[in-house]
């Protein structure tokens, strides 16, 4: 049921159901949260698992996490892998070896992975650094985005600088104010650039 935890908590593995509160940091060896919770001061975890709504206040560290339901994610994210289903705000960005969001999302911070793929509507408002970027749907990248392996891009991007290095596919029509271009590399969208650069096939 509905539980407030004011103190730290050390857990082997922590299960809550219903309605929860976390004032004071989290350490565990596995988090699976079930219903609206609150991490006031985040959590550390070698996995997490969170279904419902959720709030995340403070920095959130973890081999793995794995988000069902909105989620607002206020700090950094550090993590091996993210999985995201469902409405998602990152604002703080996050750092992870492969990054998965399927469902409507916003990253306001800075995107660090070495994969991330977007399936459904995306805004990402700063940046993404990226080892490969898939992205199906329309996304929209205020900052820049530098990738530095293979890419497809299906929906519609917009970005204020696009770096791709790698072979590269974009489906979808691609507005930048710089698009930089290594590689084999196929267009298969308009292109509207303040200055396009391409070296390779």
């Amino acid at each position: 049921g509905d539980s407030i935890l004011n103190g730290n908590v050390t857990a082997g593995a922590l299960n809550v159901t219903g309605a929860s509160a976390f004032q004071g940091g989290v350490t565990a060896g596995s988090i699976n949260v079930t219903g609206a919770s609150l991490f006031n001061n985040g959590f550390t975890s070698g996995s997490a698992y969170v279904t419902g709504e959720s709030v995340f206040n403070g920095a959130v560290t973890a081999g793995s996490i794995a988000i069902t339901g909105a989620a607002l994610l206020r700090i950094g994210v550090t993590a091996g892998s993210v999985n995201v289903t469902g409405a998602s705000t990152f604002n703080n960005g996050f750092t992870a070896g492969s990054a998965f969001v399927t469902g409507d999302s916003v990253l306001n911070g800075n995107v660090t992975t070495g994969a991330l793929n977007v399936t459904g509507v995306s805004i990402l408002n700063i940046g993404i650094t990226a080892g490969s970027f898939y992205v199906t749907g329309a996304s929209n990248l205020i900052g820049y985005l530098n990738v530095s392996s293979p890419t497809a891009l299906n929906g519609g991007v917009t970005a204020g600088c696009l770096n791709i290095t790698g072979n590269s596919i974009l489906n979808g029509n691609v507005t930048a104010g710089a698009l930089f271009i290594t590689g084999a590399s196929v267009l298969n969208g308009t292109v509207t650039a303040g200055a396009l650069f391409v070296t390779g096939s």
